[in-house]
C-alpha cells in the first residue's frame, strides 16, 4: 500500500514535470532550492514531547523500515531507511541536551547532500496496519560520542561509517509532527 502511494506521488510529479516543460524556463529557474534553516536555534535542542516520541519511534520500529523524502532542487526523492534511534546527544558545546531521535547515512551519498542543501523532510512508514507520516528538519549531531552511539546502535552500517571521518551524517530531528493513523503528535 504505501509503495503504490509512493509510485502515485512519482507518476504524479512525473506528470507536473512533463506538462512544466511546456511553460517558460523562466518560471523553473526561479525554484528555491534550499531551506535557509537557522541553526543556532537548535543548538541545544530536545525534543518538547518525550513520551510523544517514544510512541513515534516504537510505530517506526514495527515497521522495519521507513521511507525519507529530500528535495534535489524542485524534485522530490524518496528511499528506504532504517536507522531511527533515541539517543540523549549532546550540544556543540558538550551540555547533555536531551532525548531525540537520530538518523544515521553519509555526506558522499545523494540523500546528505540533499539534506545538507535543504533539512527539512518527510518520513513514510507502514506496517501493513497503521500509516506513520513525519515531518521534520534534520539538524546534524557533529560531536563525536553522539556520532559512535548512532554508529553503535546500527552494527550493520560499522564498515561504512566511523564517528571520526568526514562522510558520517547523524542527524536528530527537530520540529517533527507525525501522524500515527488518526492521531498528530509533536515531538
Amino acid at each position: 500500500m504505501l509503495l503504490a502511494a509512493l509510485a502515485a506521488v512519482s507518476v504524479q510529479c512525473t506528470n507536473a514535470k512533463s506538462n512544466d516543460a511546456n511553460e517558460s524556463n523562466d518560471k523553473n529557474e526561479n525554484v528555491k532550492t534550499e531551506a535557509k534553516i537557522d541553526m543556532e536555534k537548535y543548538k541545544n535542542y530536545k525534543s518538547p514531547n518525550p513520551e510523544g516520541m517514544q510512541k513515534v519511534v516504537a510505530a517506526v520500529k514495527d515497521c522495519h523500515y521507513y521511507f525519507i523524502a529530500t528535495a534535489d532542487g524542485n524534485q522530490p526523492q524518496v528511499r528506504p531507511f532504517s536507522s531511527f534511534d533515541i539517543y540523549e546527544g549532546r550540544s556543540a558545546e558538550g551540555r547533555l541536551q536531551g532525548k531525540n531521535v537520530y538518523i544515521l547515512t553519509g555526506h558522499k551519498k545523494n540523500v546528505g547532500r540533499q539534506i545538507d542543501k535543504n533539512p527539512k523532510v518527510a518520513i513514510a512508514a507502514f506496517n501493513g496496519k497503521t500509516l506513520v507520516r513525519i515531518t521534520a528538519t534534520l539538524v546534524e549531531a557533529k560531536d563525536r560520542e553522539t556520532r559512535a552511539a548512532i554508529i553503535e546502535k546500527n552494527p550493520m552500517f560499522a564498515n561504512d561509517y566511523t564517528p571520526d571521518d568526514d562522510n558520517t551524517a547523524v542527524y536528530f530531528l527537530a520540529d517533527a509532527t507525525a501522524k500515527l493513523g488518526q492521531e498528530t503528535i509533536n515531538f
